[in-house]
């Protein structure tokens, strides 16, 4: 395929859908589109998904990789059943034609699958797709990984390593306007992280008796949360027992939050995250993460976007952030109230702990800053032998971690 410049272009084929993620953004919208330049170009499966019939049941047509120079595969890709009861095999078919013609398949991966808790609110579907985790392990000529503990958690595989960090895109960002005429803390997440907002919110409620500052949360759900609490008591009695457990978890947080002083913002459109974040006016935004396996293998993704943003981070003091973020607190309540309260009653620190980390993710964890080591990784993927490399041991199935206490 050639450009007005006849310069080669190498198309990857990233195997997720045309819409979106915060997930397929970071890890597959945003570095492609800066790797243009250095003759790049992404193809999506969903607008271009044509399916044949195979023994097993529908799959897609070899033909998706006609011009493809790369195959890369998220981390996780489940098997959806079909209306007519079959399911759709997206992954070994597409490994199968990928091998057959010499196109090298890579793993781009961002979380310890292998390590995930029984409760965390992703389990179940993960559990879904163990058969197509163990097959992208065992044919991927290559892993993609966004930090260092991966890596070290799939050396074991004896496959090229190629550590990209998840970045942000700073010009896609504004900066908070400093208008609210309040001191304002806030934490911004996903369900999945609801046991890491319960471990701080009894440090907001007792500082909130004596500092003036509201809380702001954003996300959680689509909705507003009195919405959710409604839906939670009239489904929870069909609830499974984990399902049970995240609703009861959720409660609990909404019976927490009714003594404290905040605001809720739900979850809107991916475009609009770049304009909402900053808009909250966060004084301080906060990173609590428990200490467990699974956590110990994520990125300090939520910093970056802080520091984007222009407010200070505070983070708790484990895996990913102790090595990034500046202003770290211990897992206890007295620590993270102790620590909130230092920075609530000094501006000056504050703004000092914004410049600091501020200036590291703009020089360290900017996409225009990493797309270059995007690009060597890519060619060195591509100049790769195919069929020649070490094969790695039998992937082990997927199994739940270790439950550890959701607090203690």
């Amino acid at each position: 395929m050639r450009q007005a410049s006849d310069r080669t272009v190498h198309r990857a084929l990233g195997v997720i859908g045309d819409e979106l993620t915060g997930v397929t953004y970071v890890r597959f919208d945003q570095p492609f589109r800066h790797l243009r330049e250095h003759g790049f170009e992404l193809s999506t499966l969903g607008a271009s998904l044509t399916l044949t019939r195979g023994a097993g049941g529908y799959v897609p047509d070899p033909r998706l990789l006609d011009g493809v120079a790369l195959l890369i595969f998220p981390q996780m890709i489940a098997s959806p059943r079909l209306p007519d009861g079959s399911r759709l095999d997206v992954v070994e078919p597409l490994c199968d034609a990928a091998a057959a013609r010499g196109i090298p398949i890579v793993y781009s991966v961002d979380d310890a699958l292998d390590r995930i808790e029984t409760h965390n609110p992703a389990y179940e579907t993960i559990q879904g797709a163990i058969a197509n985790l163990g097959v992208i392990l065992a044919r991927s000529d290559a892993l993609i990984v966004t930090t260092p503990e991966l890596a070290r958690r799939l050396a074991g595989l004896r496959r090229p390593t190629h550590l990209l960090p998840n970045a942000i895109e700073p010009r896609r960002w504004t900066l908070r306007p400093r208008t609210s005429g309040e001191l304002r803390v806030g934490w911004s997440g996903s369900a999945s992280h609801l046991d890491d907002l319960l471990l701080i919110l009894p440090a907001i409620r007792r500082l909130q008796e004596r500092i003036e500052f509201r809380f702001v949360l954003h996300g959680l759900t689509c909705r507003p949360i009195a919405e959710e609490v409604e839906e939670i008591g009239r489904l929870r009695g069909g609830l499974s027992a984990s399902r049970r457990a995240r609703a009861d978890a959720f409660l609990e947080m909404a019976g927490i939050l009714r003594a404290i002083r905040h605001r809720h913002v739900p979850f809107g459109s991916l475009e609009s995250f770049f304009k909402t974040l900053p808009a909250l006016d966060l004084d301080i935004g906060l990173c609590p993460l428990l200490d467990t396996p699974f956590n110990r293998h994520k990125s300090a993704l939520k910093f970056y976007e802080y520091a984007a943003a222009g407010s200070m981070t505070i983070a708790s003091a484990v895996p990913p952030y102790a090595s990034e973020v500046s202003a770290l607190a211990a897992n206890t309540v007295d620590a993270w109230r102790d620590t909130l309260e230092r920075y609530l009653g000094d501006r000056e620190a504050r703004e000092t702990e914004l410049r600091v980390q501020r200036e590291f993710v703009l020089a360290e964890r900017s996409i225009e800053r990493l797309k270059s080591r995007w690009a060597e990784a890519l060619t060195a993927i591509l100049a790769a032998p195919r069929g020649g490399r070490a094969s790695g041991p039998s992937p082990k199935p997927i199994a739940p971690a270790a439950r550890e206490a959701r607090r203690a």
